[in-house]
């Protein structure tokens, strides 16, 4: 028999009962939260299976490290599991992000170019690239640069040199979009209203020919 409590229960006394009674070898373990899970099972949102029910043997320590280094938002109804602990599935990619942060250089301050100072604003961390824009509270002009073009940029201006401008390619918007808002519950408002204005003009009918 296993079970989950939130401190140490003394079963003792009850396991030689249970014994005297069905003649046989009784045993009851405590487990933790994730064990639980295990044997329980279950979907993820992902809608397979629960990796710790269908092949994780061992639980392996899990931070909100993990999460910080993929630029995940740290929201606690999307990074906790059915289990409420931290999601398994959050180390699986840690390590390609780690070695792809390791081409990205960490920027203390803006790029100097000849037409004004370049603010990094985002970063696509498995595409190494930064973008840019001349103004730090806008999102507005966006200059994508791959790291290792910055990392030359940094020499330069290390050595007092600066680029000519960002503005000779066009500005444009990252291809990844933020996770922020998903939470809102009137993110279904328009969709239902769109279904129930299409239902009632099909219920219309057009005037009747005599």
């Amino acid at each position: 028999f296993y079970f989950t409590a939130d401190g140490r229960i003394d079963f003792r006394d009850l396991v030689k009962d249970l014994a005297s009674i069905y003649k046989t070898r009784i045993e009851l373990r405590q487990i933790g939260v994730r064990d639980e899970v295990k044997r329980i099972g279950g979907n993820g949102m992902c809608g397979r299976e629960l990796c710790c029910s269908n092949y994780i043997s061992s639980f392996q320590s899990i931070t909100t490290s993990a999460a910080r280094c993929q630029d995940l938002s740290l929201n606690p109804q999307k990074l906790a599991g059915q289990c409420g602990k931290l999601k398994c599935c959050l180390n699986y990619e840690t390590a390609a992000y780690m070695d792809a942060q390791s081409r990205i250089p960490k920027l203390h301050g803006p790029l100097e170019f000849e037409d004004g100072l370049a603010y990094l604003m985002k970063t696509d961390i498995l595409r190494e690239i930064m973008y840019f824009s001349y103004d730090p509270s806008s999102l507005a002009n966006l200059y994508p640069v791959y790291a290792e073009d910055v990392w030359d940029i940094m020499r330069m201006n290390r050595n007092g040199e600066k680029p000519e401008s960002l503005k000779v390619d066009e500005p444009s918007a990252p291809e990844f979009v933020t996770a922020v808002g998903d939470d809102a519950i009137n993110r279904f408002d328009e969709a239902r209203k769109r279904k129930k204005k299409k239902k009632n003009n099909k219920g219309k009918k057009g005037p009747q020919k005599s």
